[in-house]
């Protein structure tokens, strides 16, 4: 019996092997149904995962920042203070430079202007014999002639006081860069010491005994105190500048008389330092054996070198700020 229930037993265990590995049966309704629910619980709680780190990432304190205690009101106002500092510092500089630059652009052509007019002036009275050089033109006063003679006296005189206006003129200049820091002194280095070298050579020809080498020469000396005097007299306090052409005649050479030119006393007399300039310039009358006339043709070199000089300088490379206390000192 126990044999034929095995037998059974064994018969039906083949048949459902076959029968599974040949035709599956359809999976029941409430398979497909679990199948799907664990799928929707799988989505869901993805979601729900995903919505809590959201959250959680928004909800997170911020990082703490070094610049976010920094006061920027108060800094942002106090460079903007500074940079309007800075810019109108640099503006005000600029302006001063400008006006710097034609403060000295002027003087240039000042100097260069008395240069050149002495130059010239100076030309005439080294050629022959030059009829002007009169000392006896200083004490008349002749009446203007009406038609145009340079031999009248009228002319002679005029052009005589020319010269002497024009010599002073130049000593002026020297006297107002000796005592003025702020006159002539926005040029190279190179410039400033070649340009006081030129006016030292100047001075030098003037006063320097080295030209008397004996008693049969013409000469005579304008000593520096001379020269410093005379330009001191021609110096406007007021531009600062040099005075003009009337205001010299009018103050300091006048009509002196004959008897006593200088006197004190007499309104008229000619002013003292430009009566030693004056006689200075009546030796270069006679040409020859005229120790003099080198004097003067050696200030001629000096000041066509100071006419090129300051014609070749344009502009400046030194600060206006900071001017050049240089001075001559030709003793």
């Amino acid at each position: 019996m126990s044999r034929v229930v095995l037998s059974v037993w064994l018969l039906l265990t083949s048949m459902n092997a076959y029968g599974q590995s040949t035709v599956s049966p359809p999976a029941p309704a409430s398979i497909v149904d679990g199948v799907q629910n664990s799928e929707l619980t799988k989505a869901r709680l993805e979601n729900e995962r995903a919505q809590a780190r959201y959250y959680e990432a928004h909800a997170r304190p911020e990082s703490h920042s070094l610049l976010a205690d920094v006061p920027w009101s108060p800094i942002l106002a106090i460079l903007g203070t500074l940079a309007g500092y800075l810019l109108n510092d640099w503006l005000t500089r600029r302006k001063i430079f400008g006006e710097s630059q034609r403060t000295y652009a002027r003087h240039r052509y000042q100097v260069r202007l008395a240069a050149s007019e002495l130059h010239d002036a100076f030309a005439t009275v080294l050629v022959g014999e030059p009829l002007f050089l009169d000392k006896e033109l200083i004490f008349t006063t002749p009446d203007r002639p009406d038609n145009f003679d340079s031999k009248h006296d009228f002319y002679r005189k005029h052009d005589l006081v020319t010269l002497i206006y024009r010599f002073c003129a130049f000593l002026g200049w020297l006297e107002l860069y000796r005592t003025d820091p702020s006159f002539l002194r926005a040029s190279a280095r190179e410039d400033q010491r070649n340009m006081e070298n030129l006016f030292a050579g100047v001075r030098k020809a003037l006063a320097d005994a080295r030209h008397s080498s004996g008693s049969d020469h013409t000469d005579d000396v304008l000593l520096g105190s001379d020269q410093r005097a005379a330009g001191e007299q021609m110096i406007d306090t007021q531009s600062p500048g040099i005075i003009g052409y009337a205001p010299f005649c009018e103050r300091l050479f006048r009509d002196p008389s004959r008897k006593d030119p200088t006197n004190w006393s007499d309104p008229k007399s000619q002013n003292w330092w430009v009566w030693n300039v004056t006689l200075f310039l009546m030796q270069l009358r006679k040409p020859e054996k005229n120790l003099a006339r080198q004097r003067v043709e050696d200030v001629r070199s000096c000041l066509a070198k100071l006419k090129a000089l300051l014609e070749d300088d344009p502009h400046t490379s030194a600060t206006p700020l900071s001017p050049l206390r240089a001075r001559v000192d030709a003793g």
